[in-house]
C-alpha cells in the first residue's frame, strides 16, 4: 500500500474547496439559488474528503492486521 497516494488525492481535494474561501466578482451579490448551488457543491466536496479518509483508515486497518497477522 503506498501511504502517499490517499493523501495526494485528499490534498487535491481539499485545494479544490479553495474556490469557496474568498469573495470574489463570481460570488458577491449572486442569487440565493446559486448560493445554494455553491453551498451544495462544497458540502459535496468535503463529503468526499471525510469519505476518502475513511476509506484510507479502513484499507490502512486491513493492510496493518494482515501484516500482524503473517508474523
Amino acid at each position: 500500500m503506498d501511504v502517499l497516494e490517499p493523501w495526494k488525492n485528499i490534498k487535491e481535494t481539499i485545494d479544490s474547496l479553495s474556490k469557496f474561501t474568498h469573495v470574489n466578482d463570481k460570488t458577491f451579490d449572486i442569487s440565493h439559488e446559486e448560493s445554494e448551488k455553491l453551498a451544495e457543491e462544497a458540502l459535496c466536496i468535503l463529503l468526499s474528503i471525510f469519505n476518502m479518509i475513511e476509506g484510507t483508515r479502513t484499507e490502512l486497518h486491513c493492510e496493518l492486521a494482515s501484516h500482524i497477522d503473517n508474523q
